[in-house]
């Protein structure tokens, strides 16, 4: 599963890449079809069904995660443990303990 995470981030790093280089008016536009609504409805219909309860930490970093931007503890796991996130690497850890 850690696999389909890391994938799934580094398409989401490259499709936010691509926005930043656009105009913000055809930005705007880009997202605005049924197209692209779809497309999102099925990423986040995979996602749900592949994580379950763990779907909206996994939504969480594949969209909102900022390497060394975002404040934390991050989560605590089931022994207590707070995780804090630098990296993308830190969080593939944490799911490593978790899968």
């Amino acid at each position: 599963m850690i696999e389909v995470v890391r994938q799934l981030r580094s398409f989401q790093n490259k499709a936010d890449a691509y926005l930043e280089r656009l105009p913000l008016d055809v930005r705007s536009a880009f997202f605005d079809n049924d197209y692209v609504n779809c497309l999102n409805g099925s990423l986040n219909l995979l996602v749900n069904n592949l994580f379950g309860d763990s779907a909206e930490a996994v939504s969480w970093f594949l969209y909102d995660f900022v390497p060394g931007a975002s404040e934390g503890p991050h989560c605590v796991d089931q022994h207590g443990r707070e995780w804090f996130y630098e990296t993308d690497e830190d969080y593939y850890a944490y799911l490593a303990t978790e899968v």
